[in-house]
């Protein structure tokens, strides 16, 4: 039987962060995936991205998490959401 194994999450996330640095390289802002920035509910992982300084909006970078969320998709990782968040 062929299955599909996940990946472990911590190598997501580090290739999560990974193409956010690429994405924001030439960008005013840096994104970052949280500790425990994550939930995992069926086969649907969310991972939550903050920006790295104050006043950066969603509406900044939710471009950003879409085109990472596209090339998750063409890798393989087809359960995979981006949501944006800010820290306290």
């Amino acid at each position: 039987m062929n299955k599909t194994v996940e990946p472990d999450i911590t190598d997501l996330l580090k290739e999560v962060q990974a193409l956010l640095d690429a994405k924001c390289k030439r960008r005013k802002f840096r994104l970052r995936v949280p500790k425990g920035g994550y939930t995992i509910h069926d086969e649907w992982i969310t991972i939550v991205a903050d920006p790295t300084r104050d006043n950066v909006r969603a509406y900044d970078y939710v471009e950003v998490l879409a085109e990472v969320e596209g090339e998750l998709r063409a890798r393989g990782h087809k359960h995979v959401l981006l949501v944006p968040a800010l820290t306290d």
